[in-house]
């Protein structure tokens, strides 16, 4: 169903030209803790998956599938960042409902009502909340639902992982915390961070393995986990053992633990899956403000209407109660590998401007337009999935793009017009 079209070949293309893009290859995005390369880039890559799957929601017809895809190419060739991505494609699909509304224009306030309605319908009231785990569970997931009493992860050779580094200062190399007596589930709004945490999961492990903020320098394959390298993931443990000195003895251990876990977790076949729950089984399905949202649309950018609605309010939900397998579809997704990395072609040659030109033309953002100050602190207490506890530092720029202030990029643009 939402995977195919995520699999087709021109979108693995796209994709793989994303993440191979050489002009942005080695920028650093401020939404990248660690100033990490290549992270501006895979940024990009899931903000494209997150088109496509609001694409499959909201419109929802192959009629504009075609054109859909022209346009996102056009729009992977010209954006200059973040924001303008995020706006080129909310711009996209805003243009496409009105053409299946039969309108012309988005000038009239009625017009901006009847987009904003459908589109609100389609998504909200009709569409999805995700969540995210790796293929070893999918078949008791659908067998069983998710359900927070039964649905936990083999963690006790992680304990003795988590005991060694913080014998040697690393107290939060594995972020969990493993005296946690309640066990709920978390679910998104947001696709884009359902499939982040579907190609990390279990954020316990990838952090461990790959992604931890103790891993900084170069030297560590950042990517590692993403594309399921064992050995490549075992290399950035022995580098990380060697340099806070792990003993012969606690090294074996470690590699041992880690040998285990990714055995039982079956990673070396392991596709990242996500479930898509209705919103009306977790009470997700309306906005208290949407009356507002239309009230203030009559004196506000098009653009800006739209995101109140697509913005996360639920990027990290807690849930107690079970999910049952009626009320979701588990979808497999494209695995990192499957984006073909290294055979990326070269960009094609500059091709004339999409359907939202004008809009495009006028853009002029300067470099740091990413970079909220207020949202990069440090926060260590509170859960991101039910997979782990991440270190929130680690995602809070990633969070102002993908898990809910998608607002704060489109407003912050308009402000600087």
């Amino acid at each position: 169903m939402f995977g195919k079209k995520l699999k087709d070949p021109q979108i693995l293309k796209l994709l793989s030209s994303v993440l191979s893009n050489k002009e942005t290859l080695h920028k650093v995005s401020n939404v990248s803790p660690n100033a990490e390369e290549r992270m501006y880039n895979f940024y990009s890559m899931l903000i494209f998956t997150d088109a496509v799957i609001k694409y499959q929601i909201i419109v929802g017809d192959d009629a504009y599938w075609d054109k859909f895809l022209e346009e996102i190419t056009k729009l992977s060739r010209l954006y200059k960042n973040h924001q303008e991505l995020v706006i080129g494609i909310h711009s996209l699909l805003g243009q496409i409902v009105m053409l299946q509304l039969g309108l012309s224009d988005l000038n009239t306030y009625e017009n901006k009502r009847s987009v904003l309605m459908q589109i609100y319908n389609r998504y909200i009231v009709n569409g999805y909340c995700y969540h995210s785990f790796p293929s070893v569970f999918q078949e008791e997931v659908e067998f069983n639902g998710i359900d927070p009493k039964n649905y936990q992860y083999p963690i006790d050779k992680m304990k003795q992982i988590a005991y060694i580094f913080e014998n040697h200062s690393y107290k939060n190399f594995i972020l969990k915390r493993w005296e946690e007596k309640e066990h709920p589930i978390y679910i998104t709004d947001s696709f884009l961070m359902a499939y982040y945490y579907a190609l990390s999961s279990p954020s316990y492990f990838s952090n461990m393995t790959a992604t931890s903020p103790y891993m900084k320098d170069s030297s560590y394959d950042k990517f590692a986990y993403y594309r399921k390298d064992y050995d490549a993931c075992q290399k950035n443990l022995h580098s990380i053992g060697e340099h806070i000195h792990l003993s012969q003895v606690e090294q074996e251990r470690v590699n041992e633990a880690f040998k285990q876990q990714w055995e039982v977790l079956k990673l070396d076949e392991s596709k990242p899956c996500i479930a898509f729950i209705k919103r009306q089984a977790v009470g997700r399905d309306k906005l208290d403000d949407f009356a507002q949202i239309l009230s203030q649309a009559e004196n506000e950018d098009f653009s800006i209407s739209m995101a109140r609605i697509l913005d996360s309010k639920y990027p990290n939900d807690k849930q107690f109660s079970s999910i049952l397998p009626l009320d979701f579809i588990v979808e497999k997704m494209p695995t990192y590998q499957e984006f073909d990395l290294e055979n990326a072609s070269e960009q094609d040659e500059k091709i004339p401007l999409p359907i939202f030109e004008k809009e495009m033309e006028s853009i002029e953002i300067e470099e740091d337009d990413e970079e909220f100050e207020e949202e990069n602190t440090f926060v260590f207490s509170k859960p991101v999935n039910n997979h782990g506890y991440a270190d929130v530092i680690a995602l809070c720029g990633f969070l102002s793009i993908v898990s809910g202030l998608t607002l704060i990029l489109i407003l912050n643009y308009f402000k600087m017009r």
